[in-house]
């Protein structure tokens, strides 16, 4: 078997990885470049606009023969480890007849970004797949491990082709609301890797102010005591383990979580997935109908009116405001 990291070994972001066998060859991600050609942080807007050849050129997109579009297909399957654009970003740009392997988690935030203009990837050959249900492509066998991150259903996978076993982490921690992931793979390893492959986005950070997620939501708690004031709660609305963390820190201080609309679409659409997952109609959970773009697509989409029971107006902010916490309103 042979290995080539074709991005990611000495920066974070645009992670890319392949695995060749006699007969086969794959793909673990493919992510955009965190940084440009002058190391300076990328606008993923400027990518959008230039053609295959120009971005190859510029060394954007990887040169690996077979995968792209109007090019014999070499490539037999992209495996894909979470939804963050810095691993799966340049999907777009492959052969539409690869299929992509992830989780259903994956799938559904990819689907959820594409459908709010966030990426140009269609999810057109997608292959849903199971932690710890092994599968095979060509003759690489892959068992898909659950791993704790901020990207909702993260796999990590162990891959196995001609006598060789490689282990590939993705984007993992141990401070998560699944950490019990991360602790078990510590106690029970897989064995007789060949080779180890470890993201390292904390490489270099300094420790920080709290060890772990329920750390963040009991500081919460103790924030949202002050009966006086209101709170802003600033994530992602993909931070699916953050929004667990302000949820639970509302509902121990009794106060209203009041989220945005594109927040509760993120939301409802895991709910098959995790019934753990908060939902607009829970309680203490409300709706404020902030207008801006992503809001006037669920309007023309229709999907807006499903919330209506959970809407807050301005007017009830004001008369509750130190009853409340916030995702800030832009």
């Amino acid at each position: 078997m042979i290995l080539t990291i074709h991005r990611g070994a000495k920066e974070i972001g645009g992670s890319c990885i392949e695995l060749q066998s006699d007969k086969s060859r794959i793909l673990i991600d493919c992510g955009l470049p965190l940084v440009d050609e002058n190391r300076e942080q990328l606008d993923s807007r400027k990518i959008i606009k230039q053609s295959k050849e120009a971005l190859l050129k510029k060394g954007f997109l990887p040169r690996i023969k077979g995968l792209y579009d109007n090019e014999p297909q070499q490539i037999d399957a992209v495996l894909l480890s979470h939804p963050h654009q810095d691993h799966y970003g340049l999907l777009s740009y492959i052969n539409p007849k690869i299929p992509v392997y992830m989780s259903r988690g994956c799938k559904a935030l990819i689907e959820v970004s594409y459908f709010f203009g966030q990426t140009n990837y269609d999810l057109g050959n997608i292959k849903t797949v199971k932690a710890w249900e092994p599968f095979k492509k060509g003759d690489f066998t892959i068992t898909p491990y659950l791993v704790d991150h901020s990207g909702f259903d993260a796999l990590a996978y162990l891959i196995e082709a001609e006598g060789k076993r490689i282990f590939y982490s993705g984007d993992f921690r141990g401070h998560g609301r699944k950490k019990v992931l991360f602790d078990n793979l510590l106690k029970h390893p897989p064995q007789k890797i060949d080779y180890l492959i470890l993201e390292g986005s904390m490489i270099g950070r300094d420790k920080g102010k709290y060890n772990t997620e329920s750390d963040i939501e009991k500081e919460l708690a103790n924030l949202f005591k002050d009966d006086e004031k209101l709170f802003f709660a600033a994530c992602s609305s993909q931070n699916i383990d953050r929004l667990v963390s302000v949820y639970r820190a509302c509902l121990r201080t009794k106060r209203t979580f009041v989220i945005d609309p594109y927040t509760a679409f993120v939301l409802d659409k895991l709910k098959i997935l995790s019934s753990k997952t908060p939902q607009f109609n829970w309680n203490n959970m409300k709706i404020f109908f902030v207008p801006n773009t992503y809001t006037d697509k669920m309007a023309k989409g229709k999907s807006l009116y499903k919330f209506k029971s959970a809407k807050i107006t301005y007017e009830d902010i004001q008369s509750m405001r130190n009853k409340l916490v916030e995702t800030p309103v832009v």
